[in-house]
């Protein structure tokens, strides 16, 4: 936002910074879904698509989001090819054009088919996600500079182990135990029997789930692959100034 241009000045080049005044920002369903309209604008905002094209990896991160190591380009080194890295929707990195693939269509896609859609039951592509299962299932150990200081943590996120947990299934998959649901997943051949109808619905936000959803869009284009940064959630610490005025201006502008 506009407010925080001297600090993005001190992580970014000028040319590199894309303010939006707060009155700019639509109205949405939930404000969940504000995160995924601000990069959506980045992607197709003409002069920064055309910076993103010079790199080979492009990463998004949280700005809440806790360092157990210092980032570093060993973290980036071995990034399969046709494979997308997540932290849920708190961290995600992927070659370029795996990336914009991936998301050049997800907030336009959560507009229209996604928002209000929380019982709903979607296509999966199955073996995307049963190579996902085996790229990222179990997790690895925690980091032991984590292991005794959860508490510094306001949500941990590692790999797609908690959206796989959201999205909607077949009956003759699900199972709240995720090590359980991850081995019907791997025993699907072909098609799952649907005859027992859908369950599982209502996870996540009534509105719009984003972790569930945005996996769900990424694994019907590509399996996931661990994510190797070194970070497995966000901090306690919340500005709940920042997240009243977004809430207060959207008011305003619906007025």
């Amino acid at each position: 936002y506009s407010e925080y241009e001297g600090l993005a000045s001190q992580l970014s080049k000028p040319e590199r910074i894309v303010l939006t005044p707060r009155k700019q920002v639509p109205c949405h369903p939930t404000g969940v879904m504000l995160q995924w309209w601000h990069l959506d604008r980045l992607l197709k905002h003409k002069h920064l698509r055309a910076e993103l094209e010079k790199y080979d990896v492009i990463v998004k991160l949280r700005a809440d989001l806790i360092f157990h190591a210092p980032l570093t380009r060993a973290g980036f080194e071995d990034i399969p090819n046709g494979c997308f890295q997540m932290n849920s929707d708190h961290s995600f990195y992927a070659h370029r054009a795996t990336f914009f693939e991936a998301l050049d269509d997800f907030y336009a896609t959560s507009m229209t088919k996604y928002a209000y859609q929380a019982d709903t039951y979607f296509d999966i592509n199955w073996e995307n996600l049963k190579q996902s299962c085996n790229n990222t299932l179990p997790p690895s150990k925690m980091p032991v500079t984590d292991r005794y200081k959860l508490s510094r943590y306001r949500h941990i996120r590692r790999d797609i182990q908690v959206p796989l947990q959201w999205l909607v299934y077949p009956v003759s998959v699900y199972d709240r135990n995720v090590q359980t649901l991850a081995v019907n997943i791997r025993d699907i051949s072909g098609k799952p029997d649907m005859s027992q109808g859908i369950t599982n619905k209502g996870m996540g936000n009534k509105v719009f789930s984003s972790e569930k959803f945005f996996l769900l869009h990424v694994i019907n284009k590509f399996p996931v692959c661990r994510n190797m940064l070194p970070i497995i959630g966000v901090s306690q610490r919340r500005n709940d100034v920042s997240f009243a005025s977004k809430r207060s201006d959207c008011k305003k502008n619906r007025s």
